[in-house]
């Protein structure tokens, strides 16, 4: 089987992400002080019970303070959650670039997201190989076709029925051997088999985009580094469960 292995890279869009949930609960102000809600407990002298509720009310500033610092937190953790998984939402993320390798190179398709998306098009309608990646049926595939639909970029034919044509195939469900539900990361795979893994250098998932791009060259490379990294990592993983049907096609070609 002659392959190509392909992996994409996403941006999450914070403004998208945080109106797609449900909003974080409206700031309720604490009141206006009141030396009525002041418990004096079992004071009985009057100069005693004003003082209490004089220090009362000179600290209650604080306290409005602290309240209204309180709801900040719990709403900027609330937020920060949201768009730390944005990037795997077509809905609130975009594709800022597609990595491709085959036998001979690979490429890192980049630029502005329709672009990308219709080089990507372009590329599966000129090739004959089998485009190949981890868990691409349920994330690289849905998402380039949803965010091509946003974009206006047109769609190939790729699917058959609700699946997916033979063009295409995940290697994580190969290696899940029809087990449902199986899921393993791309690094736990190439470990398991003994073969390069993942990038292993100051670059991961969650800070691609910025590095990517970015204005430093050295920050860009790195992330270059890191996509094609997955690349390799997915040929790797690739050879090795097609290692029966490359000697097969191997033998074909010397019948």
């Amino acid at each position: 089987m002659k392959f190509i292995v392909f992996d994409i890279e996403t941006q999450g869009l914070r403004e998208e992400a945080l109106a797609l949930a449900e909003p974080f609960k409206d700031y309720e102000p604490l009141p206006p002080f009141d030396p009525k809600s002041v418990k004096i407990g079992n004071l009985k002298d009057a100069d005693k019970i004003a003082a209490k509720i004089r220090a009362e009310e000179e600290a209650y500033p604080q306290k409005v303070k602290e309240h209204k610092e309180t709801y900040n937190k719990a709403k900027f953790e609330y937020e920060t959650k949201i768009v730390s998984t944005a990037a795997l939402n077509a809905l609130c993320a975009r594709v800022i670039a597609i990595g491709v390798k085959d036998e001979k190179s690979e490429t890192i398709i980049s630029g502005e997201e329709a672009s990308i998306l219709k080089s990507f098009w372009e590329l599966y309608g000129t090739r004959t190989e089998t485009f190949i990646g981890w868990n691409i049926n349920t994330f690289d595939i849905p998402f380039l076709v949803r965010r091509s639909w946003a974009c206006g970029v047109i769609v190939p034919n790729i699917f058959n029925g609700r699946f997916l044509n033979s063009k295409f195939l995940d290697l994580m469900e190969k290696f899940a051997c029809g087990e449902y539900g199986y899921k393993l990361s791309l690094d736990k795979a190439a470990q398991f088999l003994g073969v390069p893994g993942k990038y292993k250098g100051d670059c991961a998932g969650d800070t691609f985009a910025d590095k990517y791009l970015s204005a430093d060259p050295v920050f860009k490379a790195e992330a270059e580094e890191y996509l094609k990294c997955d690349l390799r990592a997915t040929w790797n993983v690739a050879e090795r469960l097609f290692a029966a049907e490359k000697k097969e096609d191997l033998e074909n070609e010397f019948c």
